[in-house]
């Protein structure tokens, strides 16, 4: 933990490492397809098969390129050059939370350092213009960068702009940066870069003080508490070592909320007295590993089914071309593009890291079932399993030997269900959703000729079904199949 306690400068960023770098390409990365998502959201199936076919297109070596495109055609736009920088352009905020009380040298400002993931080409001479606007949308401070703009500048971060903080108040702010070519203005429909970060005295101070005192009661505390007090303490370490967050920087929420799981333990009460809501909690597996699960609580105390949903690892293109960093996907990216999954409230939904870190998957998911009921009461009976991708895929080797109260299994754009496996689904049902046009549906659609007969009779234990949508985009292919995995889910549990 010691080593979390230290901030990186962004005066220091052109000097970090393609990981570094690659990890926050990957940021922006995910907040454009976020981007698409939201605005596909009310659009009828034909956008929608729009959208997912140019989602499978190649993308001649940039990856942003698939999303720039679907975001401008769902703006009746043009996915020109200019379109495209902008849908790329990245930016180092740094540090999320400015602390003009710290003792660390320029944490006592806001840095901003520009960077490009991606060679392309440019329209024109480039300039930036950064604000920072306070809570109330009112631009306190601004900035036009007109240094160290060109492409190969840009690409290593060294396009800069700083905000003294001495003089605003404790609070919540927007960095925006726009993207000036020659004299062309950006575009309504032009994407736009939009970070948030904090002001806060004190911060540095209070942080450590709180990471140290988390790691003594972890030590002491049962392991419900200590997985609660690790995952909460996540965020908090990664926006004080300047790592890339979900979504957008949480900033002091993210102490805010520590804090009180930590009063709760130091008190001999349970991590999550009083918590409701979303919950990022980190479940320790095969000995000294853990698995990140962002958990939905109950704001009551009835018993539910266990909903618990695992998605693909970080992926650049359909093709299973991966980043280096991350090498797992956070579970909070896939809490939130699931936001209205089950809406009504008739689960625990739990997200599940992705694989990717080294562990295990297809071994540890019975461990993580087991671990969410234990630490969330209202988790109670049947379970129902949605799988991604690789996850799907690592799931189906061990499909037979899953917990008993898995009554369902959902495998989505990956996964193969074997002619023995079929034999000893033990009643269970599996739903296998195909995304059409991606590699990883090619298993489900051949166990759905196994269980038709196309290769002989087959003992089936259990039941299995195909739900083909050409229109599921293999990005977004469990949000987009929300009221299907519902209406599963809702069967397979009630059925006696």
């Amino acid at each position: 933990m010691k080593g979390a306690l230290v901030w990186v400068l962004a005066a220091a960023l052109p000097g970090q490492g393609p990981l570094y770098r690659e990890g926050f390409a990957f940021l922006q990365l995910e907040r454009l397809r976020a981007q698409v998502l939201a605005e596909l959201g009310g659009r009828d199936d034909t956008v929608r098969a729009v959208v997912a076919a140019m989602l499978l297109e190649g993308d001649q070596g940039i990856p942003f390129r698939g999303p720039a495109r679907a975001l401008a055609y769902l703006r009746h736009a043009d996915c020109d050059d200019a379109f495209l920088y902008r849908a790329m352009l990245s930016a180092f905020v740094l540090p999320e939370v400015v602390d003009p009380e710290t003792t660390v040298a320029d944490c006592d400002k806001l840095n901003v350092s520009i960077f490009l993931p991606y060679v392309t080409r440019e329209p024109g001479p480039v300039t930036f213009r950064v604000t920072l606007a306070d809570a109330t949308g009112r631009v306190v401070m601004s900035e036009v960068v007109d240094r160290n703009c060109g492409l190969e500048d840009v690409r290593m971060a060294r396009a800069r702009a700083s905000f003294a903080a001495a003089d605003l108040p404790d609070g919540g702010y927007e960095v925006t940066v726009r993207a000036r070519f020659g004299d062309g203005e950006p575009r309504a429909t032009d994407p736009v870069l939009r970070h948030r970060c904090q002001i806060a005295r004190g911060y540095q101070q209070r942080t450590t003080a709180l990471l140290q005192k988390t790691v003594a009661a972890s030590a002491e505390a049962a392991a419900g508490d200590r997985a609660v007090l690790q995952g909460l303490s996540l965020p908090v370490t990664r926006g004080f070592a300047g790592e890339p967050f979900v979504g957008d920087s949480p900033g002091l929420q993210a102490v805010l909320e520590l804090e009180q799981a930590l009063a709760n333990v130091t008190a001999g009460k349970p991590a999550l007295l009083g918590r409701h809501g979303t919950v990022t909690v980190a479940l320790p597996v095969q000995g000294d590993r853990t698995v990140e699960a962002t958990v939905r609580l109950p704001a009551d105390a009835v018993a539910r089914p266990l909903l618990l949903v695992c998605g693909g690892a970080p992926a650049y293109d359909g093709k299973g071309n991966r980043p280096s960093a991350p090498a797992s996907r956070a579970p909070g990216w896939l809490a939130r593009e699931c936001a209205g999954l089950d809406a009504a409230g008739n689960f625990v939904v739990a997200f599940v890291e992705s694989p990717g870190s080294g562990v295990a998957y297809g071994q540890v998911l019975g461990e993580v079932v087991v671990q969410l009921q234990r630490l969330v009461p209202e988790a109670k009976g049947p379970v129902v399993l949605v799988l991604e991708r690789e996850a799907a895929v690592a799931a189906s080797f061990v499909i037979e030997k899953l917990p008993a109260e898995v009554r369902g299994v959902v495998l989505v754009a990956g996964g193969m269900v074997t002619r023995q496996a079929l034999g000893q689904l033990h009643g269970r049902a599996v739903l296998g959703l195909p995304v059409t046009g991606h590699a990883g549906s090619e298993g489900l659609l051949r166990t759905g000729e196994l269980v038709a007969g196309k290769h002989g009779a087959v003992d089936l234990d259990g039941s299995f079904a195909l739900e083909p949508d050409p229109g599921r985009a293999w990005l977004f292919a469990i949000a987009a199949s929300g009221p299907l995995i519902e209406r599963f889910a809702r069967t397979v549990t009630a059925a006696k």
